[in-house]
């Protein structure tokens, strides 16, 4: 839920090969616990993020009173939607990693892999627009 620990751990392990994975989604989540800014978290950390895993949420927590399948109708947890498709700042996230070269991986939900095409076009198309 908080990325400073992980920061420190990694900072002082100081391995050359060794860096965090970024998983906007479960941070987008997190925030509305730890009382953290999404972006900022983000950009504090981006020196050490190595890998990326991508979907989207609406960052609303899970409710106990909802099963799960009904959470998902109603945005609620980790959706796993496509890059897009929930209310993450999806482009912003990646303008604050500006020295970012490791793997981008999508987290999403088998069924809507048919949208998943227009995403990762879109996710290319910011990342083209940025090194311009």
């Amino acid at each position: 839920m908080y990325l400073d620990p992980i920061a420190e751990q990694v900072e002082q392990i100081d391995a050359p090969n060794l860096g965090m994975t970024l998983d906007p989604g479960h941070l987008n989540l997190a925030i509305e616990v730890t009382g953290e800014q999404l972006l900022a978290s983000v950009e504090k950390q981006a020196h050490l993020v190595k890998h990326l895993h991508l979907n989207d949420n609406f960052g609303r927590n899970p409710h106990p009173r909802y099963p799960t399948r009904e959470q998902l109708l109603y945005g609620m947890a980790d959706c796993h939607l496509p890059p897009g498709m929930g209310s993450m700042p999806i482009f912003e996230i990646l303008r604050r990693l500006p020295a970012f070269e490791g793997y981008i991986i999508f987290e999403v939900k088998a069924e809507y892999r048919e949208y998943l095409p227009d995403s990762i076009a879109g996710i290319k198309k910011h990342i083209a627009s940025l090194s311009d």
